[in-house]
């Protein structure tokens, strides 16, 4: 997933220094999804390793940790923009090329992925 989202990041400053135009379909809504998704994993993963190092969870809130729960909206938000990258390609899928079917695919086959891990780790239970 890290390699997906942040190849897609990529890709993005590139076609930006070129100063090529943004694809149908590929909006703001793909850039949100790749950067949402690239912070939830390296947060949660940096979470996990705070916590293991120093056996404790940082500041509660309620009865969460704090960190927890911007981890946790964090992942409403990719899960969000995974729907908003998905209904944009969708009402551009006739005029885009194969090309940036192939740059959707990237964040798209992350998200895929995205949704069940942040499943299993709890960070999309309410």
């Amino acid at each position: 997933m890290v390699v997906s989202f942040a190849t897609y990041l990529l890709g993005e400053l590139v076609r930006r220094l070129r100063r090529r135009p943004c694809a149908p379909g590929a909006g703001r809504a793909p850039r949100w999804l790749a950067t949402t998704g690239l912070a939830t994993v390296l947060g949660f993963l940096g979470y996990l390793g705070l916590v293991a190092m120093t056996l404790a969870p940082g500041p509660v809130l309620g009865n969460r940790p704090v960190l927890w729960l911007v981890l946790q909206l964090l992942a409403a938000g990719t899960a969000l923009t995974t729907a908003a990258t998905a209904l944009g390609w969708w009402r551009a899928r006739a005029s885009a090329t194969g090309r940036t079917h192939a740059r959707l695919g990237l964040p798209g086959l992350a998200s895929a992925v995205f949704v069940p891990w942040a499943l299993f780790w709890g960070l999309m239970t309410p």
